[in-house]
C-alpha cells in the first residue's frame, strides 16, 4: 500500500535528475522498493503498478521509442519471472503466487475474497440506501458470515474491499458521492497532464496519477486506508491537485 503510491515518483525522480551521479540514490532507493514489493507477495498491488505503469510510460516515452521500450519491458519481464522461478524461497513464492491464480477456485485467498464479496452484498440488500452507518460494520457482520469460516478474523476487521466497505456502511449513496469525488480527482489532474509539454512537470504530474490511480485498484481486493495508508494516498493526492493548478506556470525546481 506504501510502495505503489511512491514507486512511480521515484522513478520519474531517477530519469529525471541530472548528472547521473545525482540518480545513484534514488535509484538505489527505486530498486529496494520494487524489490520490497516483489517479496510482499500481494498481486493486487502487482496488477495495480503494472497497469498504471505501462500507460505511463506509453504516455511518456515518444512515439519512435515506444515499441522499443515495450520490447525491452517485456524481455525483463520475462528474464525477471524466469530467474525468480529458478532461485529457491523466495523466487518459488512470487512465481506461485502468479500461477495459483490459474486455479482461483483451490487459491484460498481468492476464495476468501469470493466469500468477502458475497457477504457485502447480503449486507447491502438489507440497507440499499445509506447503508448500516458509518463504523457499524464490526457490529452486524456476524448476522451474515459463518464464524466457522477459517478466516474470520480478517473478515471481523474489514470486507477486503474499499468500495464494498464504503457499500456496506454508506449504500448506495456514499459509494455515489466516493465515486464522484475520485472522478474530480482523476479529472482535474488527468485534464492538466494532458495539456502540458514534454518536461519534469508533466512526468512528475503522470507519476502522482500513477500512484493514485495503482492505490485504488489494489484497494478492489483489500481496503488500504487502514495503518495511515489512506493519510499518505489523500497527501499525494492533495500534491497532485495542487501540480495540476501551478504545472505548466514554471518548471518545479527538480
Amino acid at each position: 500500500g506504501y510502495l505503489i503510491l511512491i514507486l512511480p515518483v521515484t522513478a520519474v525522480e531517477v530519469l529525471n535528475r541530472s548528472p547521473w551521479r545525482a540518480r545513484l540514490f534514488p535509484g538505489l532507493s527505486l530498486l529496494v522498493m520494487a524489490a520490497a514489493l516483489l517479496l510482499t507477495f500481494s498481486r493486487g498491488a502487482w496488477l495495480g503498478l503494472s497497469l498504471v505503469s505501462l500507460a505511463l510510460f506509453v504516455s511518456l516515452v515518444p512515439r519512435a521509442w515506444l515499441w522499443r521500450g515495450l520490447a525491452l519491458g517485456g524481455v525483463v519481464l520475462v528474464l525477471l519471472y524466469a530467474g525468480m522461478r529458478a532461485l529457491p524461497g523466495p523466487g518459488d513464492m512470487v512465481a506461485q503466487r502468479v500461477v495459483s491464480l490459474q486455479h482461483p477456485e483451490q487459491e484460498d485467498s481468492v476464495h476468501f475474497r469470493q466469500v468477502c464479496l458475497q457477504t457485502a452484498l447480503k449486507m447491502f440488500r438489507e440497507h440499499p440506501y445509506v447503508g448500516f452507518g458509518a463504523g457499524e460494520y464490526r457490529r452486524n457482520i456476524r448476522r451474515f458470515f459463518d464464524e466457522g469460516y477459517y478466516a474470520w478474523e480478517a473478515i471481523n476487521k474489514h470486507i477486503h474491499n474499499l468500495y464494498m466497505q464504503i457499500l456496506v456502511e454508506t449504500g448506495a449513496l456514499g459509494l455515489t458521492g466516493f465515486l464522484l469525488w475520485l472522478g474530480y480527482w482523476v479529472g482535474v489532474p488527468g485534464l492538466k497532464f494532458r495539456t502540458l509539454p514534454p518536461g519534469y512537470a508533466r512526468s512528475l504530474l503522470g507519476a502522482v496519477i500513477a500512484g493514485v490511480l495503482a492505490f485504488l485498484i489494489h484497494n478492489n481486493f483489500d481496503v488500504l486506508t487502514v495503518f495511515a495508508r489512506g493519510t499518505h494516498a489523500a497527501v499525494l493526492m492533495g500534491l497532485g491537485l495542487a501540480l495540476a493548478r501551478t504545472a505548466g506556470n514554471h518548471e518545479p525546481v527538480k
